[in-house]
């Protein structure tokens, strides 16, 4: 069993002590990274990584860097009984997108920038229906679930542009 997993339950057993509804626990400093998109037709893997693995990924399909607006991509879960999920802040708004808790298979999702400036906020998530992992790369909080708002804003993120 990966570090990580022991790592999650022990600190989900002790957070159920705690009676608060909105905890964050940091495991590293909230940073950003940029392009999901490098130049025209030419997209990037972006990763959540935990103990040094994959455990979530999601590439955006070649035809979404081409400055139109609109982005679509695929992400997946590396570990079974853990759902992957995307999330975006475009502008205002926070919309998520989540995968299947008993598949490693890739989900498709899309979505038009609603300000037209192919610019957007990006979290990546890995959670288990009671806590999960949120970030960017190897900077990663972990959360308990579903994460509100405030920790969407408050955990490392990436910046997705180009598409």
């Amino acid at each position: 069993m990966p570090n990580w997993i022991r790592r999650l339950r022990k600190t989900a057993a002790a957070s159920l002590v705690v009676p608060l509804l909105f905890i964050v626990i940091s495991v590293a400093v909230p940073g950003i990274a940029d392009a999901r998109c490098d130049g025209k037709d030419k997209s990037v893997t972006s990763t959540l990584i935990l103990d040094g693995a994959v455990v979530v990924s999601e590439t955006p399909a070649t035809r979404t860097c081409n400055l139109n607006q609109f982005y679509d991509a695929t992400f997946r879960s590396h570990v079974l009984g853990w759902r992957a999920s995307v999330w975006i802040r475009d502008y205002i708004r926070w919309s998520g997108h989540g995968g299947s808790y008993s598949s490693l298979g890739d989900f498709s999702y899309s979505y038009t920038d609603i300000n037209s400036n192919s610019n957007s906020i990006m979290v990546l998530c890995l959670d288990d229906r009671s806590v999960g992992y949120c970030g960017w790369g190897s900077n990663v909080d972990l959360v308990i679930w579903p994460p509100t708002d405030e920790v969407l804003h408050s955990v490392p993120f990436g910046v997705n542009s180009g598409y």
